[in-house]
């Protein structure tokens, strides 16, 4: 019996133009907006909570048939940027490293997303340290 082979896992080899991500923290029952800022700024509202599991999209974002939670093309931009910093109810929460330098959690999909090593939530201080909150679904 012929088994198929393993999927290749996609990682990025250069700056990344967007991306589309989970959360996968805890589940917050209040009113909670999220805030992704890099070149471009984008805010997701979720007046009656945000639950683990939720997939990050917006229709202004997204490309006919792929979805994405914040794209730098439809603002104008070519890339994100070094860092994409993430606000929730308006407090910095987290740092993602969006330059694909990360020696680990490369923004490969399946996987957690990279964090900066300024990041807010990074226990190491170390870049490449592996989200807490958001798993990479894909990228481009």
């Amino acid at each position: 019996m012929d088994c198929p082979p393993p999927p290749i896992l996609r990682e990025c080899t250069s700056g990344i133009v967007g991306f589309l991500v989970e959360y996968t923290g805890p589940d917050l029952p209040g009113p909670t907006t999220i805030t992704f800022t890099a070149s471009v700024t984008v805010t997701y509202a979720f007046p009656g909570g945000l639950a683990n599991g939720t997939v990050l999209s917006l229709a202004a974002e997204s490309d006919p048939g792929r979805l994405w939670t914040i794209d730098a093309t439809k603002h104008g931009q070519t890339k994100l940027g070094t860092k994409t910093s993430v606000y929730f109810n308006s407090v910095l929460t987290e740092i993602l490293h969006t330059s694909c330098s990360c020696r680990m959690n490369n923004f490969v999909p399946g996987l957690p997303a990279c964090l900066d090593a300024s990041s807010p939530d990074n226990p190491t201080g170390t870049k490449g340290e592996p989200s807490p909150l958001f798993q990479v679904l894909d990228f481009k």
